[in-house]
């Protein structure tokens, strides 16, 4: 059971990563020149090791290479971007250089 849940959840996330993908290249269009680095982090609001991982992953893309834009794809409709770089901050005490574009 848990193997056809773990199938399901790897499908879904390369749907969306797919969605988000066309979706920037649409908006962004290709004239814009500043090159992103995206992490697809599905539940950023659960308060879990993982989420401890994307805060320090982004806050080590932007110290290594600040001419990269970090965007974040997230499922959790329930939660802001400012409440997610908040909670970035109190509950696991990473200070991010600027605040990564967030699409729900």
């Amino acid at each position: 059971m848990w193997i056809l849940t773990a199938i399901r959840i790897l499908l879904v996330s390369a749907l969306m990563s797919l969605t988000a993908h066309v979706y920037l290249l649409l908006s962004i269009g290709r004239s814009n020149k500043n090159k992103a680095v995206g992490f697809f982090h599905p539940y950023t609001n659960d308060g879990g090791g993982g989420e401890r991982v994307l805060w320090c992953a982004v806050k080590a893309i932007q110290e290594e290479r600040p001419d990269l834009d970090c965007v974040i794809y997230t499922g959790d409709h329930d939660a802001s971007p400012d409440s997610l770089l908040r909670r970035a901050v109190d509950r696991f005490g990473v200070n991010l250089i600027s605040p990564p574009k967030v699409i729900f």
